[in-house]
């Protein structure tokens, strides 16, 4: 009866340590997590100097990301307009995000940025292409899209052609990018095509169809060609007066001799005569009429000045009839040439110059997608502003156009023009890194140490720390002194492009979270404690009993040396008395043997006597078991001051996993994610550590049991020894020393076979939790009914949500279950 009620009462004991350890770690779990998707890895490294350039280190790297917006806004608002829903709140752009991240002194943590933002909007600039002014009809910018904006249209600028100057389209800061697409030539059969003015919002109508001679720019064709030129030659037989002379009018009689007088006479030659037509020709859709594009100004020109009295051949040839070219159309943006500007009213506007490129149609493949049906929009630029080939390192630059004609005097003449059409992600950044631009390190992450129960956004925090990254996003916070709390971070950007930024960073926070060592903190204080305790109470008893420097009260010490002196004045007196009566028969050996107890004893006698059963006896009694069990473990017993410690630093590994590893916590957490095995694993992994520390604690307790007795021994050896002197007493010194040498032998036995135990059950218990864990979805939910007649193909396999939970590395709830090697298992529990 007595053991069923000792098996219940350990039974009740092992299920209340269960819940209390669960509900320990969970809450240990939980707080090292807080609110994130993060990791704790199965194995921490630092920097080191082994191959790998790394070791191992008794610590719990803990991995968790949080998400920095562009525009720091986090927080929903009702809509108060429309139909119901939420909206961000107008009020919270810019705020500041809790990291969760705890921080202590001289703390590094490495960080990892990880996303791309646009912190800006970009605007129509002024001197753009359709006019000098940026403003709309209601007096307002117009904005452009981004470039990832695919539901948005871009923003289409009309370029008439008789602009005569160069013209902006846009304004660019290191590291834009921007997208040019030209609206391709309109050759429909209708009478009106139709193009909306983003200025004035009003549609633009135009007859676009071949066969007229001047068209509006929305027809993405344009001429620079105006006024008469020579449309053919005409060969006329009586042109002109040639072979003229001098003809008598009348002769006399004899014909000899002009009576009536002289007169000139001529012949009529033919000549080629000019047939004039009227500059340009009317389109042909067949770009028969057209130039073809060409990066050499030369051949986007044809001469017109041609006359029939000098190149009638030339011009009646084919060679000039089938090859007049008028027209630049939009096919092929021929008689387009763009170029880099650092001024927004644009220099040397009415000069062509030098420093410009010929605009293209390029083909980027599938490397852009700019909106709707692409094939509609040709693409001219898609670049980024990021070096001097483009437009520079530093400062604004404008991407600026112009037509090929050079004289400014001939645009009156021009007709037609193009739209071009832009798109632009502004104040682009990406990992992280900060770029001067009109804000210096505008996208660079900043952040705030603040106390615990301060908000950065309601108090103000004082100087903000920019996070210098590497060119991967890679950086590091080192925690200055006195900042304890949390750090708070926010992506650095104009207080007033907040609103207008888009994007986000994933922001990766690895923290070697030093582990607090149970044997530092709770074995070794509690274990020198007890030992100290009951070294002092055997020196006290050893001090009390020789009287040593007046130990205890003056008028009730006796001094032990005069009991000594007594026995062994008696011991002397009886072996001399014996032999007077022939009871005792001397030989060497025996008057050896005397010799030496009586001198042994009498040394006890010194005055030194405590010194030297305290440094040297005592010590060697109690130190030869931490000595031969901290070889065994391969441990030193002795710190870095060369002070004794105790010799449980064996137990360090598996009692810093089991009690104070945030990771080994999650780990066990992790277990309930793999159903209802994975609930048995739990149960008894559980059940097995705490016999395991059961055990463990009962080691210490029988290793503090010797060394208590080992101390009172000693403390009573000057009682003991005295023994040796009598036959009769003689058994009792024997039993002092048997069980002296008992005591320091049994410690040893013992933690020998535990030692072994131990270092097999921390590597079985490594293999069966051997794994990462990480915050992520266990338990997904799905449409319950995917059998309705019917619906089948709609709803199977449609998850509404899934509930989050540790989980170990690589394990997906989605796929299957993972399961855990139930030999390492049944190792553990037969270890235990």
């Amino acid at each position: 009866m007595k053991q069923d009620d000792t098996l219940g009462f350990m039974f009740l004991l092992v299920i209340i340590s269960i819940i209390v350890c669960i509900v320990l770690w969970f809450i240990a779990a939980i707080g090292a997590m807080n609110t994130t998707d993060g990791c704790l890895y199965r194995y921490s490294f630092v920097p080191g100097s082994d191959i790998s350039g790394q070791t191992l280190s008794n610590t719990d790297t803990i991995t968790q990301t949080i998400t920095l917006k562009a525009n720091g806004n986090y927080s929903l608002t009702q809509t108060t307009v429309g139909e119901a829903g939420f909206e961000l709140d107008p009020n919270e752009y810019g705020k500041w995000v809790n990291t969760n991240i705890i921080t202590e002194t001289d703390q590094q943590i490495e960080v990892e940025v990880r996303g791309e933002a646009s912190l800006c909007k970009a605007y129509v600039p002024t001197h753009n292409l359709q006019q000098v002014s940026n403003l709309d009809s209601d007096n307002k910018k117009i904005a452009i899209p981004r470039v990832d904006d695919l539901d948005s249209e871009p923003i289409s600028l009309i370029f008439d052609a008789t602009t005569d100057e160069w013209r902006n389209i846009t304004e660019l800061f290191p590291n834009d990018r921007y997208v040019v697409a030209i609206w391709p030539n309109r050759k429909e059969d209708v009478a009106a095509t139709t193009r909306e003015d983003i200025f004035t919002g009003n549609d633009i109508v135009a007859d676009c169809r071949a066969g007229n001679t001047s068209y509006n720019p929305i027809c993405g064709k344009f001429s620079i060609y105006s006024g008469s030129f020579v449309d053919s030659c005409n060969w006329n037989s009586d042109c002109y007066d040639c072979n003229c002379r001098r003809k008598c009018k009348e002769w006399n009689i004899a014909g000899i001799i002009c009576i009536g007088g002289y007169h000139t006479v001529c012949d009529r030659c033919g000549c080629w005569e000019n047939v004039n037509g009227v500059l340009p020709d009317p389109y042909l859709n067949d770009g028969s009429n057209s130039f073809e594009w060409s990066d050499n100004l030369n051949s986007l020109k044809q001469n017109y000045t041609y006359t029939c009295s000098s190149s009638a051949i030339y011009i009646n040839s084919s060679a000039y009839q089938n090859n007049r070219k008028f027209w630049y159309s939009a096919d092929d943006a021929a008689g387009l040439v763009y170029r880099y500007d650092g001024s927004e009213n644009p220099s040397s506007k009415n000069q062509l110059g030098s420093n410009y490129q010929f605009a293209e149609i390029k083909d980027y493949g599938d490397q852009i997608s700019f909106y709707g049906d692409d094939s509609v929009y040709q693409v001219l630029l898609d670049d980024t502003c990021e070096n001097a080939n483009t437009c520079g390192n530093e400062g604004v630059h404008y991407l600026q156009y112009r037509f090929i004609s050079e004289n400014p005097a001939d645009y009156d003449g021009h007709t037609g023009g193009y739209v071009l059409n832009i798109k632009q992600t502004k104040c682009r950044r990406s990992n992280g890194i900060g770029v001067n631009d009109s804000i210096a390190n505008r996208g660079a992450v900043e952040y705030v140490i603040m106390p615990y129960e301060q908000n950065p956004n309601d108090t103000a925090p004082g100087s903000a720390t920019t996070l210098n990254v590497s060119s991967d996003g890679k950086g590091t916070i080192i925690v200055p002194a006195n900042s304890e709390g949390y750090i708070w971070m926010r992506i650095k950007n104009d207080p007033n492009d907040y609103v207008d930024s888009f994007g986000q960073y994933a922001v990766e926070f690895t923290l070697n979270v030093p582990r607090d060592s149970f044997f530092e903190k709770i074995l070794n204080p509690l274990v020198t404690m007890l030992k100290t305790k009951i070294q002092t109470a055997a020196e006290t008893i050893f001090k009390n009993m020789t009287c040593y420097q007046g130990a205890g009260e003056d008028d009730n010490c006796t001094n032990f040396f005069d009991y000594i002196r007594a026995m062994l004045t008696l011991y002397i007196i009886a072996y001399g008395f014996l032999f007077l009566l022939g009871n005792v028969q001397i030989s060497q050996t025996d008057i050896v043997i005397r010799v030496i107890k009586v001198g042994f004893v009498a040394g006890l006698m010194n005055e030194k006597t405590f010194t030297f059963f305290n440094d040297y006896v005592f010590v060697f009694v109690t130190g030869f078991s931490d000595d031969i069990i901290s070889n065994m473990g391969g441990y030193s017993i002795f710190t870095a001051g060369s002070t004794i410690n105790n010799p449980f630093s064996f137990l360090s590994s598996v009692l810093n996993k089991v009690f104070l590893s945030q990771t080994f916590g999650a780990q066990m957490m992790a277990l309930l994610a793999l159903g209802m095995n994975g609930v048995l694993y739990f149960i008894i992994i559980f059940v097995t550590l705490i016999m395991l520390v059961i055990v463990l604690f009962r080691a210490i307790t029988v290793y503090m049991m010797a060394f208590m007795a080992l101390a009172v021994l000693i403390g009573l050896a000057p009682l003991f020894l005295t023994f040796m002197l009598f036959n009769f007493t003689w058994y009792l010194f024997d039993n002092w020393l048997k069980f002296t040498f008992r005591y320091m032998i049994e410690p040893v036995i013992m933690l020998a076979g535990i030692i072994i135990l131990t270092q097999l059950f921390t590597i079985y218990l490594d293999q069966v939790v051997g794994y990462s864990i990480c915050w992520k979805c266990v338990i997904p939910v799905k449409i319950p009914f995917p059998n309705i007649p019917g619906l089948d193909s709609i709803f199977t396999d449609i998850e509404i949500f899934c509930i989050n939970w540790f989980a170990p590395w690589g394990f997906d709830q989605r796929t299957g279950q993972m399961g855990l090697n139930m030999q390492h298992i049944a190792a553990l529990v037969m270890l235990a």
